[in-house]
């Protein structure tokens, strides 16, 4: 029975000495305030549940949609205009990228349909761009 003994407490020793035993971590309590702060910390909201702050990001939120719409019914009255690079074809756009009115000038027509195909997708990417920058800047405003 000794021998036994001898041999488990050696058997246990071997293993913990090459790892093989299983390690207990330490543990650590983590405080998470998951409705809103800490405790009595009424500034950032808490103590209420968060809802305080809560309110006030959707009052933001209402704000931002607010002047979104705004921007978006500014930006429909709005006329942008893409020209060929000749200047004989022009596109008229809303600031919404709505093409409203294309406009080819005689000569450009007698230049034949290639000549015209070309000068349109010219002025439609110019346009294009011109939108594309009139909206970022618009957007940058609402900030």
């Amino acid at each position: 029975m000794f021998k036994l003994v001898k041999i488990v407490a050696l058997a246990l020793c071997a293993t913990s000495a090459f790892g093989f035993a299983p390690s207990v971590a330490p543990r650590t309590t983590t405080r998470i305030g998951l409705f809103g702060g800490g405790a009595g910390d009424k500034a950032e909201g808490g103590g209420g549940g968060g809802l305080g702050g809560m309110m006030d990001q959707m009052k933001k939120a209402q704000e931002m949609q607010k002047k979104v719409a705004e921007m978006q019914a500014k930006a429909s009255e709005e006329r942008i205009t893409g020209e060929s690079s000749d200047g004989l074809v022009k596109v008229i756009f809303t600031g919404g990228s709505e093409v409203q009115e294309t406009i080819i000038d005689d000569a450009k027509i007698a230049e034949g349909a290639a000549a015209v195909s070309t000068s349109v997708t010219e002025a439609v990417k110019d346009g294009q761009t011109k939108c594309a920058t009139y909206m970022m800047k618009a957007a940058q405003e609402v900030r």
